[in-house]
């Protein structure tokens, strides 16, 4: 796909489907990544997506459902800082961070290889506002820099709600939002999750539903807000999550 073409279908899905615009500078980096992105899958394994219209879709347009929900929590008292759990590839942390340059993103993953491509998207696409950690998120939720640290933390199809639950409380302040992305059919998944929902302080404020464009393939964003601060057994060891989930 050529760069107008490109900029064609990404200005149009955006505008369509979030009602947003971007500048140039912002569809010249999304244009970078995608390309980037790509070419290191041939190398790595960062997504079973590789073609292009449905990077811009299902990686783009998906990541970037929350925007106006983002707008309404900003009163401009401060700037917003936001952790991406398991962010993988960079989703939905990266498109979130070129479209809000002024705020603070930092990306959490536990492989090396995924920080390792994400600093090189970093350093060509100039994103000043992002800070990568390779880390396990159980253990740096217990790690005074990062615990209750940040006003927002998104994770994107990473585990099952009663254990993502977990695993992202630990790092939002009292407050603070968190935006789990699942997929429609998540009813059952989040009833079960009621309990460890309540245990990690988190009550559902709002569920973003929508139809991403082409396949027609519906999804969900849990929007939950943190009523307490987190209980200091929690998080809990990963080998403990796993046999005990709650």
């Amino acid at each position: 796909m050529e760069k107008i073409e490109f900029e064609r279908k990404i200005r149009e899905y955006l505008c369509n489907e979030i009602k947003i615009d971007l500048t140039e500078l912002q569809v010249n980096q999304f244009f970078i990544f995608m390309k980037y992105l790509i070419e290191q899958n041939k190398l790595f394994n960062l997504t079973s997506i590789v073609e292009e219209e449905k990077i811009i879709i299902k990686h783009f347009l998906d990541s970037l459902e929350i925007v106006e929900s983002i707008k309404n929590i900003d009163d401009g008292t401060k700037i917003l800082s936001f952790i991406d759990v398991g962010t993988g590839a960079g989703f939905p942390a990266v498109p979130l961070s070129i479209v809000f340059p002024e705020y603070k993103f930092c990306l959490l993953d536990s492989l090396n290889k995924r920080i390792k491509f994400l600093s090189e998207v970093k350093n060509i696409l100039g994103l000043k506002n992002v800070e990568l950690i390779c880390g396990r998120a159980e253990e740096l939720g217990n790690d005074k820099k990062y615990r209750e640290q940040f006003d927002i933390a998104t994770s994107r199809a990473v585990a099952k709600l009663n254990i993502l639950a977990e695993f992202v409380s630990c790092f939002v302040k009292k407050s603070g939002c968190v935006f789990l992305y699942k997929t429609y059919d998540s009813f059952d998944e989040y009833i079960e999750a009621k309990h460890s929902l309540n245990e990690m302080q988190l009550v559902l404020k709002k569920e973003i539903t929508y139809t991403l464009p082409l396949e027609n393939a519906k999804r969900k964003i849990y929007l939950l807000e943190k009523n307490n601060e987190l209980d200091s057994c929690y998080p809990r060891k990963m080998a403990t999550i796993k046999k005990k989930p709650l």
